[in-house]
């Protein structure tokens, strides 16, 4: 016997559907991992004093994008610390650095901290070494399932690429 379910709405809704089921999918319990969460880290308290209040220390927080540096101060300080890589803005004149940061989508993206007066960015991780074939001040660290990771030069004109040893165990295969 097919029948359409009751409860659906949207562009499949006028399709028909086994009775059994939609009896079966349309009652089902939530589980109880799906309701539990997991318990909560406690804060690490830093030595730094936060910069934008001076009263109170910088604490590392779990959040939900991972831990983050922050004011212990917290509802009348909102102060966030960013994540910086070690590497000054490329760009010249900027004065600013390459910190961590997350697309709309949770991408992570570096870009500069002096936004948005400076609007430069890289997908790839940027890593404080300078090139030794043109002398750049950075390379750019990718890992892709061919290569494995690899770092390289980001300036057109520069072709140095190299391939880094990862520290897995011996026996494992990856």
């Amino acid at each position: 016997m097919e029948a359409a379910c009751s409860t659906s709405r949207g562009v499949l809704a006028h399709l028909p559907a086994s009775s059994a089921f939609l009896r079966a999918s349309c009652s089902l319990p939530v589980s109880a991992k799906a309701k539990a969460r997991a318990p909560k880290k406690p804060d690490v308290l830093l030595d730094e004093v936060c910069p934008k209040c001076k009263e109170a220390k910088l604490v590392v927080k779990d959040g939900r994008f991972g831990l983050f540096t922050s004011c212990s101060n917290y509802p009348k300080c909102k102060y966030i610390k960013p994540k910086t890589v070690g590497v000054p803005c490329p760009k010249s004149g900027c004065g600013g650095e390459l910190i961590e940061r997350r697309s709309k989508r949770g991408k992570v993206f570096y870009g500069c901290s002096s936004y948005p007066d400076c609007d430069f960015v890289l997908w790839n991780k940027p890593i404080p070494e300078p090139c030794p074939s043109c002398g750049a001040s950075y390379l750019v660290e990718k890992t892709t399932k061919k290569e494995g990771t690899i770092r390289y030069c980001n300036e057109e004109a520069c072709d140095y690429k190299v391939a880094v040893e990862t520290d897995s165990p011996e026996g494992v295969a990856s």
